[in-house]
């Protein structure tokens, strides 16, 4: 009985390992021809934010896209120079910057919602103050798969200068790109998305995960989405492990809650492409934790099943695994990595004090 419920736990990832292998190699979807550059909106969250903020905006304004159809919105929340040293370069470059600011804090899916709002752009671009866009291109790249009718937003994929993260989310990109060669990718990246106005559909307030629920929201009114692997955004990562489990945690737990929410359930009603897919990034998240620690508790059970020898053969195991983890840069250490990040984000979800059950009808 404990094979089969092993098997059934652990059939989906391979499903979704090998889908990654055949699919994940290269986008397999070919930009459309834009016949003109639309006016975009430049949507940057920003929150005390003063030593990187001119940074940001230099690169922004340093990317190929005509200046004059190009409008920068600073949504901002800040207690410290931010907003200034944000005018000051306004002025350097004589460029208008359109700045909200906030003098409570409302949150992040708050302060986007009026960003987007207040911007004029046909197509809608975030990027986040700590991510960086080295592809010149980028916001071409972006417009001219927009310029598809069928696509209705995409976003970059992300790397780290963190190597243990870098082999994390190389293994996501794969997995991604499969997603957008079958159907649709679900998960957005906030480094950089871009996407129609039309698709916007308000953000919940509380939104943990506010890129994935407008992909969400696009693929419900009909749209693809994707992942551009052209466009390799290189986001900060926590320079400890804890803040690392802390930030992947809260991502997993906003994807959770989006997923199993009204927005997920109407996603899933979608069709059978969208739900496998929708449910595919689920049980990475959500149940890969517990079919991996059932695995190894398997494993641990059958070696202490043998005497002595195979409980010293299973300790070592169980210490083998751990040293790796600790220690290790490889994408044994990434996975498991993972799987505690998802393990936490799904308590979070789930508590009784999270309110996911009030959002869940």
């Amino acid at each position: 009985m404990g094979s089969w419920v092993l098997i059934v736990l652990l059939v989906p990832y391979f499903v979704v390992l090998i889908t990654t292998i055949l699919r994940g190699d290269k986008l397999r979807i070919q930009p459309a021809v834009a016949s003109d550059w639309p006016m975009i909106s430049v949507v940057i969250p920003t929150y005390n934010e003063e030593k990187r903020i001119q940074a940001k905006l230099r690169e922004i304004l340093g990317l190929d896209y005509p200046s004059n159809k190009c409008e920068l919105v600073l949504v901002d929340e800040s207690t410290d120079a931010t907003e200034q040293l944000a005018k000051k370069l306004a002025e350097e470059y004589e460029r208008k910057i359109t700045i909200l600011h906030n003098d409570v804090r409302l949150g992040l899916a708050r302060a986007l919602d009026r960003g987007y709002r207040a911007s004029s752009g046909r197509i809608i671009v975030k990027t986040d103050c700590d991510a960086r866009i080295p592809n010149r291109k980028a916001f071409k790249i972006a417009v001219a798969y927009l310029s598809d009718s069928r696509i209705g937003a995409v976003a970059g994929t992300y790397t780290s200068e963190t190597k243990r993260e870098r082999v994390y989310r190389k293994a996501l990109k794969m997995w991604q790109v499969a997603q957008a060669n079958l159907f649709s990718t679900i998960i957005a990246h906030g480094c950089m998305m871009a996407f129609k106005r039309e698709v916007y559909a308000g953000l919940n307030p509380n939104s943990l995960a506010d890129d994935t629920e407008i992909f969400i929201d696009a693929i419900a009114k009909g749209f693809r989405t994707i992942v551009l692997p052209e466009i390799e955004c290189i986001e900060q990562s926590p320079t400890t492990r804890r803040a690392c489990l802390r930030q992947r945690s809260r991502r997993a737990e906003g994807i959770i809650r989006l997923l199993l929410g009204r927005k997920g359930r109407a996603l899933a009603r979608t069709s059978l492409r969208a739900l496998l897919l929708a449910a595919g990034d689920l049980y990475l998240i959500a149940v890969s934790p517990f079919a991996i620690a059932t695995l190894l508790g398997f494993l641990v059970l059958q070696f202490s099943s043998v005497g002595w020898s195979g409980l010293f053969a299973a300790s070592m195991m169980i210490l083998g695994v751990a040293t790796v983890w600790v220690h290790g840069h490889n994408i044994v250490a990434s996975f498991l990595d993972t799987q505690l990040a998802g393990a936490v984000g799904l308590a979070s979800a789930i508590r009784p004090t999270s309110g996911i059950f009030e959002r869940l009808s």
